[in-house]
């Protein structure tokens, strides 16, 4: 099953690839995190005091996202404001056990939000799940830990924090019995 997921990911990505490159040549709102989103180095994203709305130029350093110290650091997976906004409890009570948070985002709104709002140590756009994208974030990162906000189940991500030993925790997650 994960071999034709994987399959069936990539011969879409093919087959949309010229839309795909279209919407981010004609619009503003495509184009803000597509660089991050696609694992390009450089172009991950931003601690909140680095910038308050935009993306960081192509070629920006990557260093301020690498985990060097391999501190315990904790990523976190919220798709758009309405789970970002309710990750702040929790943010604030991972800083007091001396965690690192790392908050990934799906959309441009829930990205602004994140960096309004100040509580994550680091924030990015998640990148899209495929294996080679998921090996660059991971070997960047060093998680400890993974927690996805609501059913955010992405099948390579799992997969690699299963391969490293990283638990994945599914919070406020609505799994029913045919998933």
């Amino acid at each position: 099953m994960f071999v034709l997921y994987n399959t069936v990911i990539h011969l879409l990505a093919i087959l949309a690839l010229p839309f795909l490159i279209w919407k981010i040549a004609t619009s503003p709102r495509h184009r803000f995190g597509s660089l991050q989103k696609m694992g390009v180095r450089g172009s991950f994203g931003l601690r909140p005091q680095d910038d308050k709305i935009a993306t960081p130029p192509l070629g920006a350093r990557n260093d301020i996202m690498r985990n060097n110290n391999h501190e315990k650091l904790v990523w976190m997976h919220a798709v758009s404001v309405g789970e970002v906004v309710s990750t702040t409890t929790l943010i604030d009570q991972l800083h007091l056990k001396g965690l690192k948070v790392f908050l990934s985002t799906t959309t441009k709104t829930g990205y602004e939000t994140a960096l309004k709002m100040g509580h994550a140590d680091h924030i990015f756009f998640f990148p899209f799940d495929f294996p080679w994208i998921m090996h660059c974030f991971f070997k960047e990162l060093s998680p400890s830990l993974i927690i996805l906000l609501e059913s955010e189940l992405w099948p390579n991500l799992i997969w690699m924090a299963h391969r490293r030993n990283i638990p994945v925790i599914v919070l406020n997650g609505r799994i029913s019995k045919k998933s």
